[in-house]
């Protein structure tokens, strides 16, 4: 198992258009111990973190396309490691997607009962961005987990959905109400200020949780709400999804992860 050396995971809370930011998060483990490298709201901020410019959580991040040999050599830099794990919430594939696939299938069956059915991916949504990872990444040395694939394995990417192993990371029964653009169905009739600081609430509990598996997470949550609108917020959910699918990684390099699929794609959740 590759839990007897050193690890490296980047964990990426991927976008699934070109316009949307994507968080982006460096795990490394020292002996037993896991630390927090690196974590950015967008492609862009991560990797000017490796070439010293700290990420300012107000400005805000922008979309683009997955460079991922540039997000790789970022990655290198920062931890001075090569990364042997990349974690991805995104359906991937061997084969084209054209919708529903036996992956969301396996994830409904057993975890829609609490609230995380899995989106239903299509042609153009994430398309092209989801054929770019698994093509580029397999041609960098990453293969696709799938469901052969032994918990563990390393040089792999694995796809990752962040609402089924918050439940596991936080023993919660339910899927965890921490969407920035969900809070008027979370607690409607609640004044904007109030469903702003359940929110933050709710991603302090997240992230104190983490921060019992990772140390060094350098995210620090806004102590005004103010006027930003909830989508200010999002930058915040998306770097915390990103801290969940490393964790995910971690899980899985403990050979404690099961895929949900089969042999063309497979959703890893820790078991």
């Amino acid at each position: 198992m590759d839990n007897e050396q050193n690890n490296t995971v980047l964990a990426i809370d991927a976008a699934w258009t070109e316009r949307e930011p994507s968080a982006v998060a460096l795990l490394q483990q020292v002996g037993e111990h896991w630390h927090c490298l690196a974590l950015a709201p967008s492609y862009a901020q991560f990797m000017a973190l490796a070439e010293g410019t700290p990420v300012n959580w107000a400005d805000k991040p922008v979309g683009q396309a997955p460079e991922l040999g540039s997000l790789l050599d970022a990655a290198y830099q920062l931890g001075k490691q090569r990364v042997n794990l990349i974690t991805l919430d995104m359906p991937v594939s061997t084969v084209t997607i054209t919708g529903y696939r036996e992956a969301e299938r396996a994830i409904a069956r057993r975890f829609s009962k609490f609230g995380c059915a899995a989106h239903s991916p299509g042609i153009s949504r994430p398309g092209k961005i989801g054929r770019a990872y698994t093509d580029d990444l397999e041609q960098l040395g990453f293969k696709l987990g799938v469901a052969d694939t032994r918990a563990g394995t390393s040089k792999r990417l694995l796809e990752v959905y962040p609402h089924p192993a918050l439940m596991n990371l936080t023993q919660a029964d339910y899927r965890l109400e921490y969407k920035a653009g969900r809070t008027s169905r979370y607690w409607p009739g609640l004044p904007v200020s109030e469903r702003k600081q359940k929110l933050l609430y709710i991603y302090k509990n997240i992230l104190d949780t983490l921060a019992q598996h990772i140390s060094n997470i350098r995210l620090t949550l806004p102590d005004e709400l103010g006027e930003q609108p909830f989508s200010f917020f999002k930058r915040y959910e998306d770097a915390i999804d990103a801290l969940i699918c490393g964790w995910v990684g971690m899980q899985y390099l403990q050979g404690n992860a099961t895929a949900h699929g089969d042999n063309t794609g497979a959703i890893w959740v820790p078991a």
